[in-house]
């Protein structure tokens, strides 16, 4: 249960909740009324909510009845097959660390990619930290840079950690050479334009 609260947090910190019920349903989450939300959060989800399918499928992959494991995988992949960041982000956690599948490293990247190239903080802190240490990838410290000073500025859902995001951006700044510094400056402007 902790670690559901952990990714409910880090999903509310992301973008406006797309409609009313689903709001209402994270609020009624928050005051641990699941048996309610989780209602509301059905209706959303058949009407093809990708932010209602994400918030259910967490309430049923860690409830305590096995046979909500498959439904609530079910609804994840339909939250990441819209998109949705904060179940991108989910996925390459799990796949990070092999909960309700087998660990794969190569996926975690993939999908921690997916996540910071939509602007979702958390998983630009990630991915620049595994491009960083070389970690089942090989290490791109260029890269690394550009997720790390994207995570850095993303106040919104990062919070506080922003400044460990500044300050590994810092220390990977200082292994560029001049000319790869300016390249990485570069792709860094043109994804904060987006």
């Amino acid at each position: 249960m902790i670690k559901f609260i952990g990714i409910l947090w880090a999903g509310l910190s992301q973008a406006a909740i797309a409609t009313p019920a689903v709001d209402e349903a994270v609020h009624l989450l928050q005051y641990g009324n699941l048996t309610e939300a989780e209602k509301l959060l059905s209706t959303e989800a058949e009407k093809k909510s990708s932010e209602a399918a994400f918030y259910l499928s967490q309430i049923k992959l860690f409830s305590a009845k096995p046979e909500n494991v498959k439904e609530g995988w079910k609804l994840l992949q339909q939250a990441v097959s819209a998109g949705l960041p904060v179940a991108l982000d989910a996925m390459a956690g799990y796949y990070l660390h092999g909960e309700f599948v087998a660990k794969d490293h190569h996926k975690a990247l993939i999908y921690y990619q997916l996540a910071a190239n939509r602007g979702y903080g958390p998983s630009q802190f990630n991915y620049g930290i595994m491009l960083k240490n070389g970690e089942k990838t090989p290490q791109d410290l260029e890269d690394a840079f550009v997720y790390l000073a994207l995570a850095a500025l993303n106040l919104d859902d990062l919070g506080d950690v922003t400044e460990d995001a500044a300050l590994y951006r810092d220390e990977v700044a200082q292994k560029l050479t001049p000319e790869i510094y300016q390249n990485a400056l570069i792709k860094v402007n043109k994804l904060v334009r987006k």
